[in-house]
């Protein structure tokens, strides 16, 4: 901050920037507490060994999605994702225990679902209520 903005300042608040400044950059908070991402299993209560192959199956995922999309060929690639998401699901669910499994379905039933189509959620090709022109 230049020395006209710093000369506006009372005392208070260059002493408040100064702690700021001294603390560094920090991460935003989220709603519902903690910065930065959270940890979807930590419900689960994994243990070390269920993280790290969770953690595998997860870069396993991430790995076959970089290269469908570096692949180029776009057709049918909501189905691809789809069917990728299923079998890391699969996968997870079989390093899990009876009552994390039921836990996990349980996370799965409550994620939020996105819109089909584009943005908005009206497909392509619809027209908006009150428009005759396409």
């Amino acid at each position: 901050m230049g020395k006209q903005s710093e000369a506006i300042l009372t005392d208070a608040q260059k002493k408040k920037l100064a702690e700021i400044r001294a603390k560094g950059p920090q991460q935003p908070e989220r709603p519902g507490g903690g910065a930065g991402r959270r940890d979807p299993y930590a419900a689960l209560n994994l243990t070390d060994d269920q993280k790290k192959k969770v953690t595998a199956i997860q870069a396993a995922e991430s790995a076959e999605r970089r290269a469908l999309f570096s692949g180029g060929n776009r057709e049918g690639m909501r189905e691809k994702m789809t069917a990728m998401r299923e079998k890391t699901n699969k996968n997870i669910e079989a390093i899990l225990t009876d009552e994390q499994k039921k836990k996990f379905k349980e996370m799965q039933s409550q994620r939020p679902t996105r819109p089909q189509g584009r943005p908005g959620g009206e497909g392509k090709g619809k027209q908006r209520p009150g428009r005759s022109d396409a």
